[in-house]
């Protein structure tokens, strides 16, 4: 699966998505980009005419939006629809933006964010996922 388009991209890139590389590493493109990275490019297509709140009531409605988009490839399996990956992976992706502006309105980093959630994870599953620690989470884990 790929998100393979005409190639105007003089590198060679598998990917371009009309402004450049989209470095996707959904075929191994062997390019990453941190969520640093993501979050300042995310950014350039963020309205800076409206306020904090409305930013933030943007993404936020933004988001549920794109998880319903999301889950409505799931729920066309019902219908006798086969099931999109290449859409999957676009509404993801918008959903990724919606969160990456949520975090850019807050002034939060996307990589500080990802990292106090491992960090959870961590501290709540110190040996990966078993549902005892699940069902039995200690005083203050959310």
């Amino acid at each position: 699966m790929g998100l393979k388009q005409n190639n105007p991209c003089k590198s060679g890139c598998d990917y371009y998505d009309g402004f450049g590389c989209t470095r996707s590493p959904i075929e191994g493109s062997g390019l990453d980009l941190t969520l640093r990275e993501y979050q300042k490019l995310a950014a350039r297509t963020i309205r800076d005419d409206i306020t904090k709140e409305d930013t933030i009531n943007h993404a936020l409605s933004g988001m549920v939006s794109e998880l319903g988009e999301l889950f409505a490839l799931y729920q066309k399996k019902y219908q006798g629809h086969v099931f999109d990956e290449e859409h999957a992976a676009i509404e993801l992706g918008d959903l990724l933006w919606f969160i990456s502006e949520y975090c850019s309105a807050m002034h939060w980093n996307l990589g500080d964010i990802a990292l106090i959630n491992i960090n959870k994870l961590r501290a709540r599953y110190p040996e990966g996922f078993d549902a005892e620690h699940s069902l039995h989470r200690a005083k203050g884990d959310v």
